[in-house]
């Protein structure tokens, strides 16, 4: 899950129970030293049938009653959930509701060395772990008793050794000493509103704190990196004030950036989880806290409910999109490029599938449609509507779902009800549907045509033409495999979508070649200067980082090398020699010594096949690139100086079946 990739967690629904909890009472010990969580929970039940729940099968119950009666219970592991079935028997004429008390404990340690988490990389996710590094549960560990509701409310008590904190949902009652044990801290926490679960992560941080507009701040840092808690309160303001004029007030009493041990990019309900690994990136406080604030809206207030989650495309079109238009029209163009690309690399005919089916990002493919394709619907509905009418419709979701499951067919009727406009066949072919067009330009004798390939879809396209002494841009409507443009006879020139303000897929010409390219290849081999223990050490690495599948293959320039993608590691192959003479490196008219930075190309071997180039004159040099290389797929190429990324791009391409005309 990675925009850094930042993320929804979408909570665990029970086909097969019969019962409905409204409300828990959670008391917890958690004891970092020896990985164990003792737990009390009171809750509300309501059941037609028998009562029943769920609990992790790590987690042995102690005792259980029933409206203070201790009763007996079954269990039986429900491989479906991965979790225990909790039974208890109704009696004869009992209350179809009843308050449930359960004291259970047990040992929940999940390895973390292997947890990664970036844009590209998607690996192990974390459930629940407790150690001396750090806590973090997750409700899908089903780490308290859970049934068949969708939302309920929580009031939760964690206790701790001394010095640590918790952060969990909800506002934050009391955080500190506890009156009668020294030695133990409390951190207390109530929901206001009905949420779809609880998050707990806890650590020994440095806390700082900003209350602005009666909302408080909070950052939760590990000390070594508390000097950046100064950035994250005041960037968290801003977002929070940003999106509350735009919105709608902030709908929680806290917001709080929590540092993990362990590589995370997580939305909560009033917080953020973040990766220790990245936190100290320099844009994650200028753009992925912000995606992060803006789910407080989109996902954690406005839940998603059935037929597709929508959240993460919407949350990344109003966040990420949003930081590049606000820094200039070109970088908002190649961001809606770049999405166009991910979808025209990633996905197949064997992996895509409609939006409406979307749950969360698994892989490359998932994400390139519930993020990327389903932002840049948005985009062509924002396109159509004009920006007002757009916002006025999200504000209108907002007062008539905050709180609630919340799914397509909401948002098109608020854009229906602010435009006037029937959408329906719009969200059938974009959203119920699969499939993405492919565009060409036709020009039969003076007529010019634009097909659609593949997918036929309703679409708005931008047609610029050039004249003489003219140049025009206008929209025509799309809904058909061919349609015919009216064009004036002495036009020049014509480009069809432009500015890529369409979701369509790319023709091969269109896609720049990127580091993505790449990264998205199930093989490559690497080609390098010699085959010594060093050089393949450097290649494993890099191998791990980016397809730790990939079977480690090396070769030297000499050697006869299979037409399979490639990464050169010190070695520049012919067709890019240019970039190095006498010394130093000529990166698009740019010159530097080569002997003080390092770069990344990315381009096409020449039978067609992905390439990538790092080169330094210090083969020392390229290694921290391994590590950082996942987050910059969607550039062309890098430069950096002793380590640090000072110049980054993409090529320009010319040739497009979209462009009629010199």
């Amino acid at each position: 899950m990675n925009k850094l990739v930042l993320v929804l967690v979408v909570g665990i629904r029970f086909l097969f129970s019969e019962s409905i909890i409204t409300h828990h009472d959670i008391l917890m010990n958690i004891n970092p030293a020896s990985n164990k969580l003792t737990a009390e929970d009171t809750f509300e039940i309501t059941s037609d049938g028998n009562f029943e729940f769920y609990l992790s099968d790590i987690l042995e119950i102690h005792s259980l009653t029933i409206n203070g009666r201790t009763r007996e219970f079954e269990q039986v592991f429900d491989k479906n959930v991965g979790l225990n079935l909790i039974v208890i028997q109704r009696k004869m004429m009992e209350s179809k509701t009843a308050d449930i008390s359960v004291n259970y404990s047990g040992v929940m340690l999940q390895d973390t060395e292997s947890s990664t988490f970036s844009r590209e990389k998607i690996a192990m996710e974390i459930d629940a772990t407790i150690s001396e590094q750090g806590v973090f549960l997750s409700p899908s560990a089903g780490y308290y008793p859970m049934a068949d509701e969708d939302l309920l409310t929580f009031h939760t008590k964690i206790y701790l050794p001394k010095k640590w904190s918790a952060v969990s949902e909800g506002k934050l009652i009391h955080q500190g000493k506890t009156n009668f044990m020294l030695d133990i801290t409390l951190s207390e926490f109530e929901t206001l509103h009905k949420v779809d679960g609880i998050f707990v992560t806890a650590a020994e941080w440095v806390i700082s704190k900003k209350v602005v507009n009666d909302i408080e701040f909070y950052t939760y840092f590990f000390p070594e990196d508390s000097s950046l808690a100064i950035d994250y309160l005041n960037k968290s303001i801003e977002f929070v004030q940003m999106y509350s004029e735009m919105l709608s007030p902030y709908p929680f009493s806290k917001f709080a950036v929590v540092e993990n041990f362990f590589p995370t990019g997580y939305g909560m309900p009033s917080y953020t989880v973040l990766g220790r690994s990245v936190i100290h990136l320099p844009f994650i406080v200028y753009t992925s806290l912000g995606h992060e604030v803006l789910h407080n809206w989109w996902g954690n207030s406005v839940y998603v409910g059935d037929g597709g989650n929508w959240c993460e495309g919407l949350t990344s079109y109003q966040a990420d999109y949003l930081y590049k238009l606000q820094k200039s029209k070109n970088d908002a163009e190649q961001y809606r490029k770049n999405l166009l690309k991910d979808y025209s690399i990633y996905t197949t005919v064997e992996n895509d599938f409609a939006p409406a089916d979307f749950i969360s990002r698994t892989d490359m493919s998932s994400r390139a449609i519930g993020y990327g394709k389903v932002a840049m619907i948005f985009h062509m509905i924002e396109e159509y509507l004009g920006q007002d009418k757009f916002i006025e419709a999200l504000k209108l979701v907002i007062k008539k779902h905050q709180w609630q499951k919340t799914g397509y067919d909401e948002f098109f009727n608020a854009f229906e009800e602010i435009s006037g406009n029937d959408l329906t066949k719009l969200k059938q072919k974009w959203i119920d549907e699969k499939g993405n067009p492919k565009l060409e330009l036709i020009k039969e004798s003076d007529d010019f045509y634009v097909k659609q390939i593949g997918s036929i879809k309703p679409m708005f396209v931008e047609v610029l033409t050039f004249e003489k002494e003219n140049t025009n841009l206008s929209k025509i409507f799309l809904d058909s495999e061919l349609t015919k443009l009216d064009l004036n006879h002495e036009v020049e020139k014509v480009v069809i979508d432009p500015n890529y303000h369409l979701m369509r897929t790319l023709d091969d010409s269109e896609m720049d070649m990127t580091i993505r390219h790449l990264l998205g290849e199930p093989e490559f081999g690497f080609v390098v200067p010699e085959k010594s223990d060093e050089w393949t050490e450097l290649a494993r690495s890099f191998n791990g980082h980016i397809n730790e599948e990939n079977i480690l293959q090396l070769f030297l320039t000499t050697d006869e090398i299979p037409e399979i993608p490639l990464i050169y590691l010190g070695v520049i192959p012919a067709k890019l020699k240019h970039l190095k003479s006498n010394g130093s490196l000529e990166i698009y008219k740019q010159s530097m010594t080569s002997d003080d930075h390092s770069f990344v190309w990315a381009f096409k071997q020449n039978n067609g096949k992905s390439g990538l180039l790092f080169y330094s004159s210090n083969q020392r040099e390229l290694i921290p690139l391994a590590r950082k290389i996942p987050h910059y797929g969607k550039y062309g190429y890098l430069v950096f100086e002793n380590g640090r990324n000072i110049t980054k791009g993409n090529h320009e391409v010319i040739e497009s079946p979209l462009i009629w005309g010199k």
